[in-house]
């Protein structure tokens, strides 16, 4: 049986505590792999590792660059979407025509957001006082999100 770690800081690391979940095919029981099971510790480690990267090397790619890294992803889940399908068909017990549905779009979403990253800009306000107010739209930094189990794939690439 193969067994996945936590990714944190570009790393595959054990849960600190050691705590380890098996997955299982909700269809017949069958035990799908076994993951690292991360505690508030595991949490911790991951929010400081991103905040780290939100504003070291990434904050310094702009966001045509930004754009080709979200184009590539899109472009690597449709390269792999039979094998991401299958997994998330077995993962969740849904149908493989469903699973391939919401691998579809997921790659979607990023291309989407590929294209818009490098269009969003400010926006002018008229204010009553001489002089212009802008407001930027403007990465607010790391957050933490809660899945459905149902809809892994593609709610993830939406948050």
């Amino acid at each position: 049986m193969s067994h996945h770690n936590l990714l944190i800081n570009g790393k595959f690391v054990p849960a600190v505590s050691g705590a380890e979940k098996e997955l299982r095919n909700p269809a017949n029981g069958n035990v799908l792999t076994s993951v690292a099971s991360g505690g508030e510790h595991d949490v911790r480690l991951a929010a400081e590792s991103a905040a780290t990267a939100f504003t070291g090397d990434w904050a310094k790619v702009n966001s045509r660059q930004r754009g080709k890294f979200l184009f590539k992803l899109s472009q690597l889940i449709r390269d792999n979407q039979d094998e991401l399908a299958r997994l998330e068909s077995q993962n969740v017990g849904k149908p493989i025509r469903e699973a391939n549905e919401e691998v579809e779009l997921a790659a979607d979403c990023f291309e989407f957001y590929a294209g818009t990253v490098n269009k969003f800009g400010g926006q002018t306000i008229p204010v009553a006082a001489s002089g212009v107010n802008i407001t930027m739209r403007e990465p607010i930094g790391v957050c933490g999100l809660i899945l459905p189990w149902n809809f892994p794939i593609a709610i993830t690439s939406w948050k």
